[in-house]
């Protein structure tokens, strides 16, 4: 990744990855670069209070955001997975180490109050997670490189679409430092 990444044509992009990669806090990055329309599915998913919306209501909501003429889309919910892949132009996948989105998972639970709003770079009602909604976090973290992991591969390849892999944070970060939406060609 030693040249510039052109991302000017690039209106759709659909981060994607193992909850606890840091999907979030780079796309709240990449859209301070690009300034797209930033949509974050825990916080559609999910209302204050950590109740889920019914599953008709989530699929029909993505399903409209998807057709939106820009976004970046962050989230790895892998029931509307293909909605989002098949609308976008780029997809950037974390793909880290298990016990990286472990740690981070971690930390974020004991640093809830104070970073929650500046994760999401905007007021948010989330309360912290109760130790039980933790626990189904970690299995499903635990778990993901065995049941989610390939089905992501597939549903790119399926779609032929544009896309990179981030194996560390230092690739993420040096992505975007290497953003480039000048006109020169």
């Amino acid at each position: 990744m030693n040249t510039l990444m052109k991302l000017d044509n690039l209106n759709r992009i659909a981060v994607i990855g193992c909850p606890g990669s840091g999907k979030t806090t780079f796309s709240v990055a990449l859209n301070k670069i690009l300034k797209l329309s930033l949509y974050h599915l825990d916080l559609i998913y999910w209302n204050k209070n950590w109740e889920r919306m019914p599953t008709d209501v989530w699929i029909k909501k993505i399903q409209e955001i998807a057709v939106f003429s820009n976004w970046i889309i962050d989230g790895n919910y892998i029931e509307t997975l293909e909605i989002r892949v098949k609308e976008a132009d780029f997809i950037i996948f974390f793909d880290y180490k298990t016990y990286k989105c472990l740690w981070n998972s971690v930390k974020r639970l004991f640093h809830w109050n104070k970073k929650i709003d500046k994760i999401y770079d905007r007021n948010v009602t989330l309360v912290r997670p109760s130790i039980k909604q933790q626990t189904k976090l970690m299995n499903l973290i635990l778990k993901f490189n065995k049941h989610q992991r390939h089905q992501i591969y597939e549903i790119i390849i399926k779609h032929n679409k544009q896309f990179i892999i981030f194996n560390n944070k230092n690739e993420a970060e040096k992505f975007l430092s290497k953003i480039d939406l000048s006109d020169d060609n």
